[in-house]
């Protein structure tokens, strides 16, 4: 399992999107792909999102492009979050502890 981190800068939507409605959208557009992605952590801020997708994929590489294609499929969907542009795509390396 490989963790990729994006962050989503976007104008205003007509109507505030909530974190759970920018899930289930992320969601949904996998369910029509490949269905990697095993859950989805998401942050709003004034302005942007930060989110953590967990996806099923052999290397970095596959995981970066499948984050890019997922978010590619939201913008040319009919959602408040398709006006939103892709600021950030990169791996989301957690330090190990040190062994004891």
């Amino acid at each position: 399992m490989l963790l990729v981190s994006v962050v989503w800068i976007f104008a205003p939507p007509l109507r505030p999107t909530t974190e759970e409605e920018l899930r289930s959208t992320l969601l949904r557009q996998d369910a029509r792909r490949a269905g990697r992605l095993e859950h989805v952590r998401v942050h709003l801020a004034r302005g942007s999102a930060r989110g953590v997708l967990f996806l099923r994929a052999d290397d970095e590489s596959a995981a970066l492009s499948y984050a890019r294609t997922l978010w590619s499929g939201v913008q040319l969907g009919n959602h408040p979050q398709s006006t939103w542009n892709l600021a950030d795509c990169s791996l989301l390396r957690l330090p190990i502890p040190p062994q004891t």
